[in-house]
């Protein structure tokens, strides 16, 4: 026999499946009446029970589910009059017979919607947001499957109209959406638009949306290593909602992450027997603090109960504490016959994403062919090669041996591109093949000395739930650190002028990698200067700026009123097809009172991009639809990004604005 849950989740997702399949209203209660996927549910009911719930119940969803050819809105079936014979089949006047049975309360939209819209097709759900058909109470649970699905400019768009009109929105939809629209900007990277989102919610809000608010806040404050502030905000919550079991195990998680590791067990024993007798003994709050209480020195993955992560993150942290080793940094290859030619190879095919036999069919066909073709005395070295300052890194041998026998037994690929997921179907968390990592990492702690390891283990660790939701998040910081570290003990014991280690040589692609995730966490935390001084250096190791981080440079130099840096930064890039650096260009210049230069660089951008000038001088201005798998180059989604960050800069700028306008009348009459 099912349990009551189970039985209405079945009913309801095979009921709303058919309506929206095109079955009618008969059709509905006849499949109710005789689908033998039901005969489950209405085990053990009494003779004749079934036919009855099949009415009544099927009125009510019928009544509740959106139906695309009506506008996404129910074809309501009216009860029958009260003479009428009962539709159930009792014979009795429906006066005598289901009128009198309880009536069952209207079925909330968000429910409904939440079933409703993995069954949509994608015409479907495009026309249901254009139409803005789903109530709002819908809305946190069709950005959660959005955001899961890994969509969270999706999720975006769906949730930042709600916080817009939030007086018309109730306040248990809005904490639920919350949690949603703070994931998602942490997803698109939008770190310090997340931070002012929950920092304006925590100002200006009460009860549950204060509460969720301060929830998502915290740790970011946390991180930053605003302890004081962070309390205070974890404080003003609790006085809002004195035994809420997530801000129960947000103090604990806290307490742990500040090092106050015994304190952290003695709370998470009080709050496991304050909230004992406010909630059900299954509730995972009170497993959760159980946990904590009995290991509190396994921290946040002891509440969570990933007993495999906990032993990822023992072994891991174990290994990180070995002294920096350097790597070598050459600007010749081997010969072509010899044994380091063919593991150079198989590298580059690795950290392109290859694996598995397809890699082997490679490295066996380039080998081959290379072999094969006639030594041309006026051809030049690919892959970078000809910058005459151009290197790569290389591995020590006795590193390199450990990397080549990690390669047997880690699964997964390189990342494609400057992508952070790897490339291609294999599982690094497979429970097989995560236990051989880890056998190997425990027998071979020398492994954590090389960059090639430290990129899979950053890249395995960063496609984790767990790793941004907390647990794990402190040890993928480590990861990059110690990948940052190596790097910069090879730099120094290189000794001369920086040399470039750029992207396209595949070979360099780990360290930099590393050097990027170090960037992003940086930056995500607010140290800012810190982050600007490793995008600096990224820059100057690889000055083709694969990652962008020029933009975001751009934009701390502009706004700390740093012009100068801003104007060298954006002559580096004359030809940029990213607007950041020409318009950050044309500021620059503006603020340094060069308004004929200023002008110039502006009509090149315009004519790169016509949209951005109009998004700027706009108070008001509809937002175009944005694709999260990429912008148009040229086009107004690619402006409105621009706007959005950079607009309140160039309005802080005196006389910018007005001077935007007057160009823009030129502009257009040219």
């Amino acid at each position: 026999m099912h349990d009551e849950q189970d039985q209405w989740q079945i009913l309801l997702e095979e009921s709303v499946g058919h309506i929206l399949a095109g079955v009618d209203f008969d059709g509905l209660i006849e499949m109710l009446n005789t689908s033998p996927t039901l005969d489950p549910v209405f085990e053990g009911a009494p003779e004749g029970a079934r036919a009855a719930i099949a009415h009544r119940f099927g009125r009510e969803i019928w009544n509740a589910t959106p139906q695309p050819g009506n506008r996404f809105r129910p074809r309501y079936r009216l009860p029958p009059k009260s003479g009428e014979r009962c539709p159930c089949g009792s014979g009795l006047k429906y006066k005598h017979c289901c009128e009198q049975a309880t009536r069952l309360q209207p079925f909330e939209p968000a429910l409904i919607w939440s079933i409703a819209w993995p069954m949509f097709d994608e015409t479907e759900k495009k026309a249901a947001l254009e139409a803005n058909a789903i109530p709002p109470a819908a809305l946190p649970v069709i950005a959660q499957e959005q955001l899961d699905a890994g969509h969270p400019g999706k999720a975006r768009d769906l949730l930042e109209p709600l916080f817009e009109n939030s007086r018309k929105v109730r306040d248990d939809v809005l904490a639920a959406a919350v949690e949603v629209l703070s994931e998602a900007y942490r997803d698109l990277g939008h770190h310090e638009q997340r931070r002012k989102f929950l920092e304006q919610l925590a100002g200006n809000c009460q009860g549950p949306v204060l509460v969720e608010a301060i929830g998502e806040l915290c740790p970011i404050l946390c991180d930053a290593g605003h302890w004081e502030q962070a309390w205070r905000r974890h404080a003003e919550a609790m006085r809002a909602a004195p035994d809420d079991p997530m801000l129960a195990m947000l103090e604990v998680t806290m307490l742990y992450a500040e090092g106050r590791v015994d304190e952290a067990g003695r709370r998470a024993q009080f709050w496991k027997r304050r909230l004992k007798s406010r909630l059900e003994p299954d509730h995972p709050a009170l497993e959760a603090l159980e946990r904590m209480a009995s290991n509190p020195e396994a921290g946040p993955l002891a509440m969570a109960g990933y007993d495999v992560l906990l032993r990822v993150r023992e072994v891991i942290e174990a290994g990180l504490q070995r002294p920096e080793v350097a790597h070598l940094v050459v600007t010749e290859g081997p010969d072509d016959d010899s044994p380091e030619f063919e593991a150079n190879i198989r590298q580059h095919f690795r950290g392109m994403g290859m694996s598995g036999d397809d890699l082997e069919r490679s490295v066996r066909e380039a080998v081959e062919n290379l072999s094969q073709e006639p030594e041309d005395p006026d051809d030049e070295p690919d892959d970078g090669a000809q910058h005459e300052d151009s290197a790569w890194l290389k591995s020590p041998p006795a590193i390199a041996e450990i990397e080549q026998r990690w390669q047997e037994i880690y699964p997964a690929t390189k990342p494609f591109a400057v992508a952070f997921e790897p490339f291609g179907d294999a599982d690094p968390w497979d429970p097989d093949a995560c236990a051989r990592w880890l056998d190997f990492l425990e027998q071979n702690p020398a492994a954590f000395d090389s960059l090639e390891i430290l990129d899979d283990l950053a890249t395995a660790l960063y496609i984790h739930p767990a790793t941004f939701a907390g647990p794990l998040e402190e040890t993928f910081s480590n990861i990059a650190g110690r990948g940052v570290g190596l790097l910069d003990r090879t730099l120094m014991e290189h000794g001369e002028a920086l040399p470039q280690l750029l992207w396209p040589i595949v070979a360099n692609r780990p360290a930099l990698r590393l050097l990027a995730h170090h960037i992003n966490l940086l930056d995500a935390s607010g140290s800012a200067d810190e982050a600007s001084h490793r995008m600096e250096q990224y820059l100057l190791l690889s000055p083709g700026d694969s990652h962008g981080f020029r933009t975001r440079l751009m934009a701390q130099f502009l706004e700390r009123g740093d012009d100068e840096s801003a104007l060298e930064l954006a002559e580096r890039f004359p030809d940029d097809i990213l607007i950041e650096t020409g318009m950050g260009r044309v500021l620059a210049l503006y603020r340094l009172g060069r308004l004929d230069e200023a002008g110039t660089v502006l009509e090149s951008v315009h004519k790169n991009n016509p949209h951005v000038v109009e998004m700027l001088i706009k108070s008001k201005i509809k937002k175009p639809e944005i694709d999260e798998r990429g912008i148009r180059l040229g086009g107004p989604d690619q402006a409105w990004l621009y706007r959005e960050d950079m607009r309140p800069v160039w309005h802080a700028t005196p006389g910018a604005m007005k001077w935007l306008r007057e160009r823009a009348r030129i502009l257009h009459s040219g």
